[in-house]
C-alpha cells in the first residue's frame, strides 16, 4: 500500500512538472510574441515620422537638400534596422540557450 502511494505521488510529482514547463513555455512564447509586436509598433511609428519628415523637407527644402536629407534619413533606418535586429537575434539567443538548459535538466 504504500509503494502505491510512493508511485502515485511520484507522479503526480512529475505531471507538475510537466504541467509547470509547459505553462512556462506558454508564457515565453507569448512574451516572445508580445515583444515582436511591440517591436514591430515601434517600426511603424519610426516609418511614419520619417515619412513626415521627408514630407516636411520635401515643402522646404531645394532638390538637393531633400536629396541628402532622404539619404540620411534612408541610413539612419537600416542602421537602426541592423541595430534592432542584431538586439533581437541576441534576445532569441538568450531564451534558445535558457530554454535548452531548462531541457537538458529536465531529461
Amino acid at each position: 500500500a504504500l509503494n502505491t502511494v510512493a508511485k502515485m505521488l511520484a507522479s503526480e510529482g512529475e505531471n507538475l512538472a510537466r504541467l509547470a514547463l509547459s505553462s512556462w513555455r506558454t508564457y515565453v512564447e507569448k512574451e516572445r510574441l508580445e515583444v515582436i509586436e511591440a517591436e514591430r509598433a515601434k517600426l511603424v511609428l519610426l516609418h511614419q515620422k520619417q515619412f513626415e519628415s521627408a514630407l516636411s523637407c520635401l515643402a522646404q527644402s531645394s532638390e538637393r537638400t531633400l536629396r541628402r536629407s532622404c539619404f540620411v534619413s534612408w541610413k539612419e533606418s537600416v542602421e537602426q534596422e541592423k541595430a534592432e535586429l542584431l538586439e533581437r537575434t541576441r534576445r532569441s539567443e538568450a531564451a534558445l540557450r535558457t530554454l535548452a538548459k531548462l531541457c537538458m535538466a529536465e531529461e
